[in-house]
């Protein structure tokens, strides 16, 4: 068509309209390749919590990207978001890459549209499912990527919404391949991406219409099993046994024919906190192990950086545990111990220039607001760190767990401002507040 247009034209505008084709085509591979290098160096290490130059991003979805277009521009929208939104200031204003980022994502979007039509019509089609697990791949990773990218914007919670998709997409391939035990990098790989963001999405998701807390997903490969995966699976197990204990007080109220506040709880028998403490260990013996092997050639000062990032991870797993879990009594005489210890990691981890694992403290410094009720210069200080990590790390989801900790720290309820007494606020409150995500 363009050719069409170009002959069309006088001799000399059809000289300048194909100087102009040129360069354009020129100039839109420069920054596709700008755009890909970003996102290898700057957003996918910002995407695990500890990068690593074999990441599944670059040795197995990057190869990925260059045989699917659908996949490649996605990607490439969010290295754009991720440029748009990154800054030092803490309230990103518009810029040239926002609309490069948008017309990206709108592509990406309308391409995986037509892909996912295409799966639909062929559900009973007699095409090799080879074939069509490979497009099913290709639209899971694709719908990932969007789902990163909306993480990365602004007040964006659309995120919500692509790992949903994310989550139907895999169950439809599970169910397809069910007698079918080979396993698939690609696919491994992108079931636990959506499992680890399902993970920190189900710490603030309390409401019934959140079916996948207990039912969480497990790639076939052990493969990824490493680093700071042990405690995810501790915040997993945690989260799925604080919703099991509310829903049974739940179910022995309306048994006994209490009438109290509907989201009041029965006392249930104590839990024995040994054995989480115990699980709790476990993580941060293995991650300890792990990430010393990762970066033994990486120089003293990085260790140390990766030593006090574990800790506080550490420390943010016993305090959840014991808000979630334990007696009031028991969690008040633990938090009151781990949480000044926490204050004092994440105060080094913030204290110098932004660093390639800044991003792992996001998740830390969340549960330690969630115990500042009670002091407004800790309060400060969380916000304070909360908003330079937003600038300089670009992950914007993280703002929603940053308006959730004000709306905790400034509501009247004063039955809310006790050791853990964010869990009550936060399912009482959960229509009103929306969603967050710390991640």
């Amino acid at each position: 068509m363009l050719n069409v247009r170009i002959s069309s034209l006088p001799p000399d505008r059809q000289t300048a309209a194909k100087d102009r084709s040129l360069v354009d085509s020129y100039t839109s591979a420069i920054l596709s390749r700008n755009l890909f290098t970003h996102f290898n160096i700057k957003v996918a290490p910002r995407l695990t919590w500890v990068d690593r130059p074999d990441h599944p991003w670059r040795k197995v979805i990057a190869p990925l990207a260059q045989r699917s277009k659908c996949l490649g521009l996605s990607i490439l929208s969010v290295a754009a978001a991720h440029i748009s939104f990154t800054s030092s200031n803490l309230l990103p204003t518009a810029n040239p890459t926002q609309s490069i980022n948008h017309r990206l994502r709108d592509a990406s979007l309308h391409m995986l549209n037509q892909k996912i039509n295409t799966e639909l019509a062929n559900y009973h089609s007699t095409t090799d499912h080879l074939s069509r697990d490979s497009t099913l791949i290709e639209i899971l990773a694709t719908t990932l990527v969007l789902c990163y990218g909306e993480m990365l914007i602004p007040h964006s919670t659309d995120w919500n919404l692509h790992l949903h998709a994310c989550r139907v997409l895999i169950e439809r391939y599970t169910w397809r391949n069910r007698h079918n035990k080979s396993p698939n990098a690609a696919i491994d790989f992108i079931i636990r991406e959506v499992a680890d963001i399902e993970v920190f999405r189900n710490i603030g998701a309390f409401s019934i219409e959140q079916p996948f807390i207990a039912d969480s997903l497990h790639p076939q490969s052990t493969l990824l099993d490493d680093y700071f995966h042990t405690f995810t699976g501790v915040f997993r197990e945690i989260t799925a046994e604080e919703r099991r204990r509310y829903t049974l007080s739940q179910e022995v109220k309306a048994s006994t024919g209490n009438q109290s506040h509907s989201h009041s709880q029965l006392p249930l028998p104590p839990i024995d906190m040994a054995p989480w403490r115990a699980k709790v260990e476990l993580a941060h013996a293995r991650a300890s192990a792990d990430t010393t092997r990762l970066i033994t050639t990486h120089g003293s000062n990085t260790q140390k950086w990766m030593d006090a990032i574990i800790r506080a991870v550490y420390h943010a797993s016993l305090i959840y545990a014991y808000q979630c879990l334990a007696p009031i009594t028991e969690s008040t005489a633990e938090i009151g111990t781990s949480l000044p210890i926490l204050l004092g990691e994440i105060e080094f981890l913030t204290a110098g220039p932004v660093h390639s694992f800044s991003h792992d403290i996001f998740v830390p410094l969340f549960i330690a607001g969630t115990e500042c009720w009670d002091d407004p210069g800790r309060q400060d200080a969380v916000e304070k760190r909360f908003r330079e990590l937003l600038a300089a790390m670009g992950i914007w989801c993280n703002f929603t767990a940053l308006r959730f900790l004000k709306a905790f720290w400034e509501t009247k309820r004063g039955e809310y401002h006790r050791v853990g007494g964010w869990i009550p606020y936060a399912r009482e409150n959960e229509g009103d507040n929306g969603p967050f995500l710390v991640f």
